[in-house]
């Protein structure tokens, strides 16, 4: 922290556990000092909240221990910070050209779901789009930038869905809600450029409080 604080860094590389201090509080510290440096972080995660845990501290990507591909961290390391480039660019980052209005759009296939979801973003956003599929979302996204995707995980092929927006759309915000989040699905979103994931049942009042966080949290980071 007294090398960071005194110098100007591109990339972070940070363990998640360390002596006295978390890798999650020293996120939280460097972001309060530079919001556009881009962090990295090495876990094994061992949980699925655990892995929840990281993907929402606030770093830009994840790297799972043990580290034995170099080439394969060098690629990660290059799409993260070209990835963050773009978000700063694009005014999702402290410090870039603001970007409003605040818009929102929801892949959710099912209809109850998706009634619910426009009711909990009534008040904290501009405008809410709701999806059945990518397909049909896709031409909302290319029309007009939005300020974050929102993807219920009972969309259909949910991971390539995901991997295909990233693909195009590759700075743009997307979390993923659910109930059903284990493991080895959350390493895969987080392999993906998931920024959030909130495991929670749709109607709990942690998850409206996680919801207007993250949207609380982008609308300061485009400011």
């Amino acid at each position: 922290m007294e090398r960071f604080a005194a110098g100007r860094f591109d990339l972070v590389i940070t363990d998640k556990n360390l002596p006295g201090i978390s890798g999650i509080e020293v996120v939280t510290q460097m972001r309060m000092q530079d919001s556009a440096v881009t962090i990295m972080m090495l876990t094994g995660f061992g949980s699925a909240s655990s892995a929840v845990d990281t993907l929402n501290a606030g770093t830009d990507s994840y790297i799972e221990k043990p580290v034995r591909d170099l080439i394969r961290l060098a690629a990660r390391a290059e799409a993260t910070l070209r990835r963050r480039r773009q978000q700063r660019s694009s005014g999702l980052i402290e410090g870039s050209t603001p970007r409003e209005p605040f818009d929102v759009l929801v892949l959710c296939a099912a209809p109850s779901q998706s009634t619910f979801i426009a009711t909990e973003l009534a008040g904290k956003v501009d405008s809410t789009i709701i999806c059945p599929s990518w397909a049909v979302a896709r031409p909302y996204l290319s029309e007009k930038p939005h300020s974050l995707v929102l993807v219920d995980e009972g969309v259909a092929h949910l991971t390539y869905a995901i991997g295909t927006l990233r693909a195009e759309f590759e700075s743009l915000p997307v979390a993923v809600f659910g109930q059903q989040l284990g493991l080895e699905l959350i390493m895969r979103l987080v392999e993906l450029g998931v920024s959030t994931c909130i495991v929670l049942p749709l109607g709990w009042a942690q998850c409206s409080t996680r919801v207007a966080y993250l949207i609380d949290k982008l609308r300061r980071t485009s400011v």
